[in-house]
């Protein structure tokens, strides 16, 4: 089952992020201004929200546009509350999941992807990056994919989904991986086809890495780019890579062995 959250702030144009989109999402959910970004790929990809959800603070005319979903595509929220609009349509998105597998036909993988968010303000944008370092989908907190507007953020975790492929990959671009989660789990991470192997980078010491680039044996790649992937092999991580790459998650079995 595939959830799509659409936030506020700025988002992709959807023809920019179209190879996260050659299925149409199951379930979409518009947190407040983010049904701009919903309308907008709904127009371009054939649907419209499921649910518009939060205190409609940043959403211009909300009586005007809301009224033409119906009250039962709305739920509003105070304008004090505990939580964050992106948050609350999570928090929705995992709940959608969880009410598809009680009732039997949510079969396969599922994951959240997040829209939006992008630029504006620096605290909502600090908010959303706090998301991946709260949990899994377990506490309903992180989405397992981040589109911003020219990059894609993915999460990684040793527990669950732990690899990253992405094709099309060329010498000049930049994939930055930073450790998130519990600081008191130990973090490791391989690499394929990175300059500065992941496996060197101290995480738990506050390091990152930041700006990588495909290894210089690879580097003639030509036009149609190469091949990178990313695992964690302990603990959690997100990594940021440009959004126009042709990217694949999955669980994998990790082995004791140095990147390549």
């Amino acid at each position: 089952m595939n959830v799509c959250v659409f936030t506020g702030g700025e988002y992709p144009a959807p023809e920019l992020a179209r190879v996260f989109f050659e299925r149409r999402p199951d379930f979409v959910i518009a947190a407040d201004s983010g049904l701009d970004a919903a309308e907008a790929y709904g127009a371009a990809y054939g649907f419209v929200p499921d649910l518009i959800i939060g205190d409609m603070d940043s959403l211009r005319e909300p009586d005007i546009r809301l009224a033409r979903y119906g009250n039962s595509r709305v739920k509003r929220f105070a304008r004090d509350k505990d939580y964050t609009d992106t948050e609350l349509a999570l928090k929705e998105a995992y709940a959608c999941i969880d009410r598809t597998r009680r009732a039997g036909s949510g079969g396969g993988a599922a994951d959240v992807t997040l829209i939006g968010g992008d630029g504006g303000r620096i605290d909502h944008l600090f908010a959303i990056r706090n998301l991946f370092g709260s949990g899994t989908e377990k506490n309903c907190a992180a989405p397992r994919v981040w589109l911003c507007r020219t990059q894609a953020v993915f999460y990684l975790d040793a527990a669950g989904t732990n690899r990253l492929t992405a094709c099309g990959v060329l010498p000049d671009d930049d994939v930055s991986v930073f450790s998130v989660g519990n600081p008191a789990v130990r973090h490791c991470a391989h690499s394929e086809n990175l300059r500065w192997p992941l496996a060197a980078v101290d995480w738990d010491s506050g390091a990152y890495s930041l700006s990588n680039r495909l290894d210089s044996a690879d580097a003639e790649a030509g036009e149609t780019g190469s091949r990178i992937g990313v695992t964690a092999v302990s603990g959690a991580f997100i990594v940021i890579v440009p959004l126009r790459l042709r990217s694949a998650l999955c669980r994998c079995r990790c082995r004791s062995r140095q990147d390549t």
